[in-house]
């Protein structure tokens, strides 16, 4: 009987939620075949040899950029959870991600340090560390070829050899900026990588004393001092989308926009908003206007 795609997730989210709470830790490699049957929508290639540079990207950008450097990946809620274990994440270097707002420490060795707040956290991190490791190793093969150090006259024959197309091969040139033959180097000439994943147990009273401590400082400095006494909704992520939902004001922006787009010649992106804007596609004008938004201004286009 053909098991349905829905299926298929609860399994993989099982497995390895299974893994962190009965062992504490788990290899990546222990779930990459339940991950490859979920046939993940932003992980298309994920069960083909060809490299899947879109999910690859995507998983960079929600990642820090010292995932070359990382072997084993620490998970826990508080700093006392952390402490506890042994970890002075204190003493640590606190690292970034530029798609995602996490609290990250690396210890420089291999070990790096994620602080999450849900079981939804601990969900996305998996992913991303499973999509990473899959097309790093994708590409640490098919580059053994050009180990050593690569030089910008080779980005030609490198570009073909990956298979990747002009726009996503111009999409990494602008996210790696002026590294990216040092990037594709770190790939052909590091190890595979094969990240070891451990969740730090903690427990009700610890989540509920972070919980306190977090809505006491909202307390403290707010101006608003029978706050909590009153009727609240948390959001607790994109807190934008609601000033998005509220006001609309991209759709304001439409004009400076779609011109965005066609000076950089984004025709991709052009080409969705044209199915859009005659109804060939089911997606929405505000969501693509908020996207677009975001592209220009990390780009540094004043609005």
């Amino acid at each position: 009987m053909k098991v349905l795609p829905d299926r298929k997730t609860a399994v993989f989210i099982k497995a390895y939620r299974t893994f962190l709470s009965a062992d504490g830790k788990m290899e990546i490699d222990q779930i990459i075949r339940l991950y490859r049957d979920m046939e993940p929508s932003l992980h298309k290639k994920a069960s083909l040899t060809e490299i899947d540079i879109e999910a690859f990207i995507y998983s960079f950008l929600r990642l820090p950029q010292v995932m070359n450097g990382v072997s084993n990946v620490i998970l826990a809620q508080t700093d006392d959870i952390f402490h506890r274990e042994g970890y002075k994440t204190e003493f640590w270097t606190e690292v970034v991600a530029p798609a995602r707002r996490r609290k990250m420490y690396y210890n420089n060795e291999g070990t790096l340090a994620i602080f999450i707040n849900s079981v939804t956290d601990l969900d996305d991190v998996v992913c991303l560390l499973t999509s990473f490791q899959i097309e790093w190793n994708k590409m640490h093969e098919a580059l053994q070829p050009f180990k050593g150090k690569i030089l910008d006259k080779q980005k030609k024959a490198l570009q073909e050899t990956l298979g990747i197309d002009d726009t996503n091969w111009k999409r990494m040139e602008r996210i790696w900026a002026d590294r990216t033959c040092e990037w594709f180097s770190a790939i052909a000439d590091g190890r595979p990588r094969k990240f070891q994943v451990r969740l730090l147990r903690g427990s009700y009273v610890d989540y509920k004393k972070a919980a306190q401590r977090w809505f006491e400082n909202i307390i403290k400095h707010t101006r608003y001092k029978d706050i909590s006494s009153r009727p609240l909704y948390f959001v607790s992520s994109n807190t934008h989308s609601l000033v998005n939902n509220i006001t609309g004001w991209v759709v304001g922006l439409e004009k400076q926009l779609i011109e965005y787009l066609h000076e950089r010649r984004m025709e991709r992106f052009l080409d969705y908003w044209r199915q859009i804007e005659k109804g060939e596609h089911q997606g929405s004008r505000e969501n693509f206007l908020w996207y677009i938004l975001k592209k220009s201004e990390n780009q540094g286009r004043k609005k």
